[in-house]
């Protein structure tokens, strides 16, 4: 049974990059295949013999072929026939990568006295980063020389490998309007995900209390109520926060939702709860802080939240130039 943060993740973006990859879709496909023909780009247009050619160099097996197709519908099958994935397997092949690459290498764009028209290669960049932008990727120009990135930098050409290094994603959220939100981080706030019901009360004071004995802002999306979208309100105050705190207690779909959030975007997440149950098994073998909801429970809950914010806050956010 896939399990439910699993699901949730997968629900969260449209796309994710990062050591693996979601297929382009008929679409892009369609917007490469014009490039590789030269139907309507900045590339120059091939022959069938010259794209028979350029496929064959590109280990590209005759599938594509088909009797009476255009120059289009060939190299258009031809790379919907790569782009394929799935749960097992969703890594772009590496021959789409190659095929991108030397489309605007400079080779492509080189006379035969081997004069590079430069502003026809940018403008072949340009056609092709627009075409993949949806998809977090980018193509960059260095000495010469092509490679096909994330939006953080990291060639794919390089494999697997050069990902591991860095675990940054691109996401293209299909329920959130990222342009509609404040996505700067400010290190100080706490987002603080919990049940909106009058009986949680004392537990945001308490949590509030812990918050402010150490200089963080508390903040709850209720309390700053900005956007016209809850949803989109609460994406902005997780995206702005340094850390979040998550009161699972009840187990409560929305802070479980959010959460899911918090944790796929790489936010430190401080879990919170009035019972071990309400911890879902996926996530239980993290760290979390039991309290009981009394006077002196929500006291012990504050001064051990207190000094969890500190120590998270420390380890993320410190220049290191702070007394111990």
């Amino acid at each position: 049974m896939v399990s439910w943060l699993h699901s949730l993740v997968n629900k969260l973006a449209a796309h994710v990059v990062g050591d693996t990859f979601m297929k382009l879709g008929v679409a892009t496909c369609g917007k490469i295949a014009k490039a590789v023909v030269g139907e309507g780009t900045p590339f120059r247009s091939r022959s069938i013999s010259e794209l028979e050619q350029f496929l064959h160099d590109h280990d590209i097996d005759e599938k594509y072929r088909r009797m009476g197709d255009s120059k289009y519908k060939m190299a258009s099958r031809a790379l919907n026939n790569l782009d394929t994935c799935d749960e097992d397997d969703d890594q772009l092949h590496e021959i789409i990568v190659s095929l991108l690459e030397s489309l605007v290498s400079s080779k492509t764009f080189s006379d035969f006295r081997g004069n590079v028209n430069e502003a026809d290669q940018r403008d072949g960049i340009t056609y092709l980063n627009e075409t993949l932008a949806k998809h977090g990727l980018e193509i960059r120009l260095e000495d010469g020389e092509a490679s096909l990135c994330f939006s953080n930098e990291i060639p794919l050409s390089k494999g697997a490998a050069a990902v591991a290094a860095k675990t940054k994603f691109v996401f293209q959220p299909r329920v959130f309007r990222p342009e509609a939100v404040d996505l700067e981080t400010d290190s100080n706030i706490v987002a603080v995900m919990m049940p909106f019901e009058a009986k949680f009360n004392p537990v945001l004071d308490a949590i509030r209390e812990a918050c402010e004995s150490i200089e963080l802002a508390c903040v709850r999306a209720d309390n700053i109520w900005r956007e016209a979208v809850i949803i989109d309100e609460i994406f902005s105050l997780i995206c702005r926060s340094g850390i979040v705190v998550c009161d699972l207690t009840e187990r409560n779909a929305n802070v479980l939702y959010e959460m899911g959030i918090a944790q796929t975007i790489g936010k430190p997440v401080v879990m919170i709860t009035q019972s071990d149950s309400d911890i879902p098994f996926d996530v239980k073998h993290h760290r979390y802080l039991k309290y009981l909801n009394n006077n002196q429970g929500r006291e012990e809950m504050r001064d051990a939240l207190a000094n969890r914010l500190a120590t998270i806050w420390n380890q993320e956010f410190s220049d290191g130039d702070s007394e111990e």
